[in-house]
């Protein structure tokens, strides 16, 4: 029987958390069949064994895609793309997992009775430090279920986790190209989804996100990052790509909301990093970021909305 649901879960060395994140789909309860597609990166700390033991024992469910070496994040999330055979495809990370038995069911229900391209839901967050849990917090996109705005899904005023996103595969199969070099999947998905569909939030906690645990590829990533200015400018300029070449696919409809996003970007990239080397732009420009940056730093929440707003046509778009 088609699944009508397609479970992505992508894993390289968390043989000490794929077991829960693989029950967690597994006790899953639906009225409709749903398929656990595994992308395997050649593990060695016996995650490649672990899910291919599942595998035998659910093969009604569970398809493992792997090879004989190691093809990278980015590769091995192409491929298991396109071995889903869902109408929806949903989300589930090695190091994450599902606390609700009827995650899929609500979302799939959403989808048709409010004819979303995308259903996400709360999360909780589970923050790591040097492979420590130092603290948990509870993300909620807003605090009702209902529509979330395009433009608040692009300043990521109202965000959501790869582990609680429910969208139609169809929109995953029309992703256009530059959304391929985006330096996160899940970025491209939110928006595009935002500007040609229509995103619904289930006020809900229905899963767990890991942030920071030892191997994760956010861990990598910000390690990296640290250390090697290089990766970290070639980051930064290609999340800006992504933002310019959204503005350009939505024919500039959410040009104000793009350029604020880029300014917080850079803020933020300044603030942690003391530069802004990242871009080309004019010393003038450059100052004009640093002094609003510095600004927004001293100023309560509400001061630092109206600063963000009134300088946004000032020194944006500067690229």
């Amino acid at each position: 029987m088609t699944p009508v649901v397609s479970v992505i879960s992508i894993t390289y060395n968390q043989a000490a958390y794929i077991r829960t994140c693989i029950e967690s789909i597994l006790m899953q309860k639906t009225t409709f069949p749903f398929e656990l597609i595994i992308g395997e990166d050649c593990s060695t700390d016996g995650t490649h064994e672990i899910v291919l033991d599942y595998a035998q024992k659910y093969p009604e469910i569970i398809r493992v895609i792997t090879s004989e070496s190691n093809v990278g994040a980015k590769a091995n999330a192409i491929r298991v793309h396109q071995a889903c055979q869902g109408e929806y495809i949903a989300y589930c990370d090695g190091d994450d997992f599902w606390i609700d038995p009827l995650k899929l069911q609500k979302q799939y229900d959403a989808s048709i009775k409010y004819d979303a391209g995308l259903v996400a839901h709360g999360t909780i967050f589970l923050i790591y430090q040097e492979g420590k849990l130092i603290r948990s917090e509870v993300g909620l996109a807003q605090e009702e279920s209902g529509y979330l705005d395009t433009e608040a899904i692009i300043l990521k005023d109202k965000n959501y986790e790869i582990s609680s996103i429910f969208i139609r595969s169809n929109i995953i199969r029309n992703l256009p190209d530059w959304s391929n070099k985006a330096p996160t999947g899940d970025v491209p998905l939110k928006l595009i989804s935002a500007a040609y569909g229509k995103v619904f939030f289930i006020n809900e906690i229905m899963s767990v996100y890991r942030h920071g645990v030892l191997g994760s590829w956010t861990s990598l990533q910000e390690k990296n990052m640290k250390v090697d200015e290089n990766r970290r400018i070639g980051f930064e300029k290609a999340y800006i790509e992504l933002y310019k070449n959204f503005d350009k696919f939505t024919e500039f409809r959410y040009s104000k909301a793009v350029q604020q996003r880029i300014h917080r970007r850079l803020e933020n990239y300044y603030n942690n990093y003391g530069n802004l080397n990242c871009l080309d732009i004019s010393e003038g420009k450059k100052r004009t970021i640093q002094t609003i940056a510095y600004l927004a730093r001293l100023a309560p929440a509400g001061l630092r909305n109206t600063i963000d707003q009134s300088q946004v046509d000032k020194y944006l778009p500067f690229i």
